[in-house]
C-alpha cells in the first residue's frame, strides 16, 4: 500500500511518517486536519443556556400571538354587546381621554383577562411535554429544572408568578440574564429553573451561513431598488404632458394601469425572486441566497409566507438580532419557515 507525498508528489510506503525524498513529516498533515475539525466544531457550538435575545424574541412572539387572538375576541364581543360600536369608534378614540374608566372596563374587560390567560398558558405549556411556550419551542428553547428534567406544574406556577419580580425591579430582573453564568432571570433564580437550548450540532448542515450584516445590506439594496421604482412612477405621473386636456383621460388610465402593475410587482417581488433563483437583486449582488434546510430552492408559497413574517419582524425588532446569536444565522422568518440564507460560494 502506497500513499502520495503532498509536498513532492512521489509515492511512498503507506506506513512511513516521513517522506524519504523531501523529509516531509506526515504528522503535519494530520495536525492540519485535526485543527480543521476542531475549528469546524467550534463554529457550531451551541450554548447550553438560552440567551437574552432569544428569550425576549420568544416572549415577544407569544405576546403578539395572544394579542391578535384577544383582539379578535374583543372585536367580536364589542360587535354583539355595544350598539353602533364600529360607527362610533372614531368618536371613542377622539374622546378617549374623557371616557369614564367604568366604560373602558366594561368594553375592554377581555384585555383585563389577558395577563391571567397568558399566565396559565405559560404554566401549562412549560410543565407539559412541550417544555415551553410556542415562541420558546420555535426558537429551540426548553424550560428545565436543576437536573435538566421537565418542570412540574407547581414549579412552573411558581416560576411564572415570580416573573412579577422581573417587573417590580423595572426589568432588571430580566436583564440579569446577560450577566448570570447560566443565563437566569430573577424568576429563574427564585424558582431554580433554567432555559436551555434544545438544538444541537446534529441539527445543522454544513452550509456556509451568510453574515447577518451582509443580509441586512442586501435587504437595504432591495428596498432602495423598490424605492427607485416608486420614485420613477411618481416622476412619470407628474409629467406635464399627462396633464394636457387632450391626453388627460387616456394618460390617467395608463398611469393607473402602470401603478397597479407596479403594486403587484412590489408585493410578489421577494417571494417570486426567492422561489425562482433563491435570491433577490440585493442577494445576487452580495452572492447569497435563501434555501430550505436541505439546500433546496423554496416554493412560491413558502417564500410568500416568509415575506409575510417579515412584516411581523418589524413589530418585534429584537427578532432581527436573532441572526447574530443563532448558529444558522436565522432571523424569525427563517426559523418559522425552516429556511436559511447561505453564501453561494
Amino acid at each position: 500500500m502506497e500513499k502520495g507525498c503532498p509536498n513532492c508528489g512521489r509515492m511512498i510506503d503507506a506506513g512511513q511518517q516521513v517522506c524519504p525524498y523531501c523529509n516531509y513529516n506526515f504528522e503535519q498533515l494530520d495536525e492540519m486536519f485535526i485543527k480543521y475539525e476542531k475549528e469546524k466544531l467550534k463554529e457550531f457550538v451551541m450554548p447550553k443556556y438560552g440567551g437574552f435575545i432569544k428569550r425576549i424574541v420568544a416572549t415577544s412572539l407569544d405576546l403578539v400571538i395572544f394579542s391578535v387572538i384577544f383582539g379578535i375576541i374583543n372585536l367580536v364581543y364589542l360587535y354583539f354587546t355595544v350598539p353602533n360600536y364600529y360607527s362610533d369608534l372614531f368618536n371613542f378614540l377622539v374622546d378617549f381621554a374623557h371616557i369614564d374608566i367604568a366604560v373602558i372596563l366594561k368594553n375592554y374587560f377581555i384585555f383585563i383577562l389577558f395577563p391571567i390567560f397568558y399566565f396559565f398558558y405559560c404554566v401549562f405549556r412549560q410543565s407539559s411535554k412541550k417544555m415551553g411556550t410556542i415562541g420558546e419551542r420555535l426558537l429551540g428553547l426548553e424550560v428545565v429544572d436543576e437536573n435538566d428534567s421537565p418542570i412540574s406544574f407547581s414549579k412552573a406556577f411558581g416560576r411564572n408568578l415570580a416573573r412579577i419580580l422581573n417587573i417590580l425591579t423595572l426589568g432588571i430582573g430580566f436583564l440579569i440574564i446577560i450577566f448570570t453564568p447560566k443565563k437566569q432571570a430573577l424568576s429563574d433564580i427564585v424558582s431554580h429553573t433554567y432555559v436551555t437550548n434544545k438544538i444541537t450540532r446534529e441539527n445543522y448542515s454544513e452550509f456556509r451561513y451568510a453574515n447577518p450584516l451582509i443580509r441586512l445590506l442586501a435587504y437595504f439594496i432591495d428596498m432602495a431598488y423598490l424605492y427607485l421604482l416608486v420614485w420613477g412612477y411618481k416622476w412619470l405621473a407628474s409629467l406635464p404632458i399627462l396633464r394636457e386636456s387632450s391626453t388627460t383621460d387616456f394618460a390617467s388610465t395608463i398611469v393607473l394601469i402602470i401603478g397597479i402593475i407596479l403594486l403587484l410587482y412590489m408585493v410578489i417581488y421577494f417571494p417570486y425572486m426567492e422561489s425562482r433563483s433563491g435570491a433577490t437583486f440585493g442577494k445576487k449582488i452580495l452572492d447569497i441566497k435563501v434555501v430550505s434546510l436541505q439546500g433546496e430552492t423554496l416554493s412560491f408559497g413558502k417564500a410568500l409566507i416568509r415575506m409575510i413574517i417579515l412584516l411581523f419582524e418589524t413589530i418585534i425588532p429584537f427578532s432581527i438580532l436573532l441572526s447574530f446569536v443563532m448558529p444558522r444565522r436565522q432571523t424569525l422568518k427563517d426559523v418559522m419557515t425552516k429556511t436559511i440564507v447561505i453564501n453561494k460560494h
